[in-house]
């Protein structure tokens, strides 16, 4: 029905860990994205995968991804900041801190 996963992303020439998600029109607002989004993120922080990232978590969509964007905040996530990429698409960066998600636990 999709697929989410954790994976390093290029952002305005910086890596980035990125939890990326992508779920087939038929199955979306289910959520089904979002509680595989909250999972990657968490199996992230548990592991330590951010620790040369910044202690930090991304989600990059496309700044018209409605549906993306409520996954990224419904997974604790905030705007970081908006980008260009090489090809004039634009981008938010929603992200969540190591220390913010300690918070919430």
């Amino acid at each position: 029905i999709g697929q989410c996963g954790i994976l390093v992303q290029n952002m305005d020439n910086e890596p980035r860990l990125e939890v990326g998600y992508s779920i087939l029109p038929s199955h979306r607002n289910k959520g089904y994205a979002t509680e595989a989004a909250i999972a990657a993120k968490n199996y992230a922080f548990k592991n330590e995968f951010d620790k040369d990232f910044n202690h930090t978590v991304v989600s990059m969509l496309h700044i018209d991804n409605y549906g993306s964007e409520k996954v990224a905040i419904a997974n604790g996530m905030t705007l970081e900041k908006t980008f260009t990429d090489f090809g004039d698409n634009r981008f938010h960066v929603y992200s969540q801190s190591r220390d913010e998600w300690l918070k919430t636990l």
